[in-house]
């Protein structure tokens, strides 16, 4: 009886070992783009990374505005309030205004002139 024969192993895909110089260039030709496509996938996952830690930090951002936002709304409401209220009780004018929400009214009396400097020269 004839015996069948036996089927050829199979080393890492190949179905004999790369012996042959052939086979071994088109396997470091593969090489190139293999590590080409390495690289891209390592620069995708860092610009990703980087992309969701921009991310967040804008999140972080934009809910510390509106807080600041806020503030600044009721801020201005409280000064509005204050100058609404001067106008019905003035005794809180002199406080609006050593903070600046009133303008200090003009004095009535003339500011005095500015003293004059004599002609006479210094004498020693």
């Amino acid at each position: 009886m004839a015996r069948a024969p036996k089927p050829p192993e199979k080393h890492l895909g190949f179905i004999d070992p790369p012996d042959k110089p052939r086979e071994v260039k088109s396997n470091l030709l593969l090489l190139g783009p293999a590590c080409l496509l390495a690289l891209l996938a390592l620069g995708v996952a860092g610009l990703s990374f980087q992309y969701v830690q921009l991310t967040r930090e804008l999140n972080r951002s934009q809910a510390l505005l509106g807080q600041v936002e806020l503030r600044q709304t009721r801020i201005k409401a409280l000064v509005n309030e204050c100058v609404e209220y001067s106008q019905r009780n003035p005794k809180i004018l002199p406080v609006l205004q050593t903070i600046g929400l009133k303008p200090t009214p003009p004095s009535s009396q003339p500011n005095p002139p500015a003293a004059v400097p004599s002609e006479k020269p210094a004498t020693r």
